[in-house]
């Protein structure tokens, strides 16, 4: 007897209302060149959350994708929160470690233009000396993939 299967895309939503649940997804004190996402700590969270729906995975944990979405206040909410006032910042001050937090979060692929477009925002309001064109080419690269 063979069995086959299919395989199928299943998108789990989640509201983060809070920096702490956002860390059930975010290392923000990963030692390299900012906060990263776990992905197979989300994948094998998610399975054992569902193992009694009887969801196991299919291949690699590398042929998952993880895409954490949000609006640009909620991505600008997000990284403030991650980031509080008062803390010694590695890549200068508050404002800027939050934009290069989300820099690197949207260069891994895992964001959506949200944390993009948050950051271009934080970099207006706060007259941070940022090459802006690295942001937007995040934007225009996503938009050359489809």
């Amino acid at each position: 007897m063979i069995a086959t299967h299919q395989d199928v895309e299943v998108t789990i939503e989640r509201d983060i209302t809070a920096a702490e649940d956002f860390e059930l997804f975010l290392d923000p004190t990963f030692k390299g060149r900012g906060p990263t996402v776990c992905k197979t700590a989300i994948v094998d969270r998610l399975l054992a959350t569902h193992a009694m729906d009887g969801y196991t995975r299919a291949g690699e944990q590398d042929s998952w994708t993880v895409t954490i979405t949000g609006t640009a206040d909620d991505w600008k909410q997000m990284g403030l929160a991650l980031e509080p006032e008062g803390k010694l910042h590695r890549k200068g001050d508050r404002y800027s470690t939050v934009i290069w937090n989300l820099y690197s979060l949207a260069a891994d692929g895992v964001t959506n233009d949200g944390a993009v477009l948050a950051a271009l925002d934080l970099i207006d309001q706060h007259e941070i000396d940022a090459s802006r064109s690295r942001f937007t080419d995040l934007l225009l690269s996503e938009d050359d993939d489809t």
